[in-house]
């Protein structure tokens, strides 16, 4: 055994995959029972996708335990666990500390992408009473649109975000166009930023 094998073996926990649906041809929908522990929403999760190879999904919090919104872009190794996931036994690491969606206030505008579809989720679930408007840029739109409506979520894909200095923003998903949107909207009370992919990077969390 090898010593990345050892080390894996001792932080990663076991989990079980109970349910999987296919929201579309790149989105599913995962459920999964983890140990009985409690997590800020927008905390982080990673999936031993392949052997020790992890990555990471923002897990909402259910009753039977987590559910994450997975994305299937390219051939990876987490685009190809995205596809092929099945209920059953699974390893994983957290849920821990990432970005904390309780320090928001309204009103919030919230920037992302196709990745970013996970932590919008949790935001709209764990912080109901909040005035949130979602805005995503997507390479499929009608996929994102269909997505986002099955699982509840009221989104403008497409859509020109703005912001004023009394509004809260959260930024994530590609990090071209997070860096660009730093720069060209105007300060906002409090922003939040996390970068999901970049172009000749993997394995962001």
């Amino acid at each position: 055994m090898s010593l990345k094998d050892r080390v894996a073996g001792l932080v990663l926990k076991p989990a079980e995959v109970t349910s999987v649906e296919r929201l579309g041809e790149h989105f599913t929908r995962v459920g999964l029972r983890l140990r009985a522990e409690t997590w800020a929403p927008g905390a982080k999760l990673q999936v031993a996708v392949d052997g020790t190879t992890l990555r990471t999904y923002t897990p909402v919090a259910t009753d039977e335990g987590a559910e994450l919104l997975a994305f299937a872009h390219g051939d990876g190794p987490g685009a190809r666990w995205a596809r092929a996931v099945a209920p059953g036994a699974v390893r994983v690491f957290g849920p821990r500390g990432s970005l904390d969606l309780t320090k928001l206030e309204s009103p919030v505008v919230f920037v992302g992408d196709e990745t970013s579809a996970g932590l919008a989720l949790a935001l709209h679930r764990s912080r109901p009473g909040l005035a949130v408007r979602y805005v995503f840029e997507a390479v499929d739109e009608a996929e994102l649109r269909a997505v986002l409506a099955a699982v509840g979520l009221d989104a403008e894909v497409g859509a020109t975000p703005t912001v004023d200095a009394d509004h809260d923003l959260v930024l994530s998903g590609n990090g071209a166009t997070i860096k660009r949107l730093r720069r060209e909207l105007p300060k906002a009370r409090r922003t939040l930023v996390k970068t999901y992919w970049a172009e000749g990077r993997t394995g962001l969390d």
